[in-house]
């Protein structure tokens, strides 16, 4: 995810986002910042 999030991030590309909806949009959350940092120590 970490990999896809920088690879959209190029010219051009206004904004990345994630939005919290109270859990109506499923069971699933995905730690953004702790994605973020992991793939930084990889």
């Amino acid at each position: 995810m970490a990999a896809g999030i920088r690879a959209a991030a190029l010219e051009g590309i206004a904004l990345i986002s994630a939005g919290n909806y109270g859990g109506n949009l499923g069971k699933v959350r995905y730690p953004l910042y702790e994605i973020l940092e992991t793939e930084k120590e990889v």
